[in-house]
């Protein structure tokens, strides 16, 4: 049996499958790798990065990439963001859109440019909040109201670990307003 935070695991021997001795949650074979814990355990299967400064967050985001079986690292420009991108994989870029001194839609498609296959999280302050809608639109895959708090950077990267055994659908979340809910298409003015 392993503890890992609240919940209890157990490998079963006869096929390595992580079973969730607990709730009796099954992750199976894929996902067990990254149920590790603590230093020397965490198997790095990506990286996510810091882009911008974070030195005013109260997290420890290293903690919390080591819950995913990710590791956590800072980079202090673009050249560096492409230098980790070459030599690593990058599962996650955490962004702070002022880090380029560029707008957010220009700093967006400056990181997807240089890590293309990195989930790419806009971290925004307040001001920046009514453009959420429009992050998502424009290729963010999250976005994050800065102070960040521990739960939805979790959340967050929960979505990314398991966007990894599901492909990725953009819907633009235009798209998603204008959906019928009952799934008949309404005219205006139709009752």
């Amino acid at each position: 049996m392993t503890n890992i935070g609240p919940a209890t695991f157990t490998v079963l021997p006869a096929s390595n499958e992580w079973l969730d001795v607990v709730g009796g949650s099954h992750f199976g074979n894929k996902s067990a790798d990254s149920f590790r814990h603590g230093g020397s355990e965490v198997i790095d299967r990506g990286y996510v990065v810091l882009f911008g400064d974070f030195s005013n967050e109260r997290l420890d985001l290293t903690a919390i990439g080591h819950e995913f079986g990710w590791s956590v690292t800072p980079v202090a420009d673009l050249s560096a963001l492409r230098e980790i991108g070459r030599s690593h994989t990058v599962t996650a870029v955490l962004l702070k859109p002022g880090a380029l001194g560029v707008p957010w839609r220009d700093a967006l498609r400056i990181v997807r440019a240089a890590v293309p296959r990195a989930r790419i999280i806009l971290c925004h302050k307040a001001d920046q909040a009514r453009y959420r809608t429009e992050m998502i639109d424009a290729g963010a895959f999250g976005v994050l109201l800065s102070p960040l708090v521990r739960s939805e950077v979790r959340q967050s990267l929960g979505f990314i670990w398991a966007s990894k055994f599901a492909p990725l659908q953009h819907v633009p979340a235009t798209a998603k307003k204008n959906r019928p809910i009952d799934g008949k298409v309404r005219h205006v003015g139709a009752a």
